[in-house]
């Protein structure tokens, strides 16, 4: 017998998913530093991917138990989005680093490039009654993935900050992610009507200012370590989660067989 707690394909996905489109820099750092008190030498750059393999991991789990070829799909999609990293890491993800070079640039485009890769996994994975609806969400969720300072929406803040594009009222950067929920919200909309979608903007709220709603002040260092910023990407990781699990939602209604109404039945009087 299956137990209730074993992770389906769709959840394992949608974990892996939700790790990979959370921010995880603030944490990388944080936990950089409190490895580095045991006397093992780390970095950003070598705690920052691992945090990200975790994810890819369950993205990968959960496609290979739905379909091996998605998930060899969204494997080389992951290749890309290393290689990605290595030509344009987080740390130049700030408006210091720009203008970027040629070669961030393209680093730039290749994380574009990995995440259109892992979501066409997805979508071939998990097929949709409402493909377009579907592809609307997974555009959203692209668009919004990590922030100024990684993945995509890092990726495309440096691109238009490079270009001179920037805004001095509206950072690029959360203007990508606002209009990324609007599209995951309406393809919800399109997938399933309000029950999935009216989730959409409530995990965009805790994302963007649930680490606001924290008790206390300063950052609670321990040992020159800032205890807030685990706590901020946990509130972080539950936007996300609520986010992509309504799109979860919305995917698992579209594909459910419309209720068909029991018709009249004069002979029992019956109105349907």
């Amino acid at each position: 017998m299956t137990s209730d707690l074993t992770p389906t394909p769709g959840r394992a996905t949608v974990a892996g998913a939700v790790v990979l489109m959370a921010c995880a820099c603030g944490v990388a750092v944080q936990s950089a530093k409190a490895v580095a008190l045991t006397g093992v030498a780390a970095t950003t750059t070598i705690v920052h991917p691992i945090l990200l393999a975790g994810g890819a991991a369950l993205l990968l789990l959960g496609l290979a138990r739905k379909a091996p070829r998605a998930a060899a799909l969204a494997a080389a999609g992951l290749v890309v989005l290393a290689a990605a990293a290595a030509l344009t890491p987080p740390r130049v993800m700030t408006s210091s680093a720009l203008p970027w070079s040629g070669t961030q640039l393209a680093g730039a485009g290749l994380y574009v490039l990995a995440a259109a890769i892992l979501g066409l996994a997805i979508f071939r994975a998990f097929p949709t009654p409402k493909p377009d609806a579907a592809a609307m969400g997974i555009g959203g969720a692209a668009l919004a993935t990590g922030c100024s300072c990684c993945m995509v929406n890092g990726a495309i803040s440096g691109t238009l900050g490079t270009a001179g594009t920037g805004s001095g009222f509206v950072h690029p950067g959360t203007a990508l992610f606002w209009v990324g929920m609007a599209l995951i919200a309406a393809g919800a909309w399109r997938l399933a009507g309000w029950r999935a979608a009216a989730w959409v903007p409530l995990g965009a709220i805790v994302i963007r200012f649930g680490s606001s709603a924290l008790p206390g002040t300063g950052d609670w260092e321990v040992g020159g370590i800032a205890l807030r910023t685990f706590a901020g990407y946990g509130i972080t990781l539950l936007g996300t989660a609520i986010v992509l699990g309504a799109l979860g939602l919305a995917w698992r209604l579209s594909r459910e067989p419309a209720v068909e109404p029991v018709p009249a039945d004069p002979a029992l009087g019956t109105t349907g």
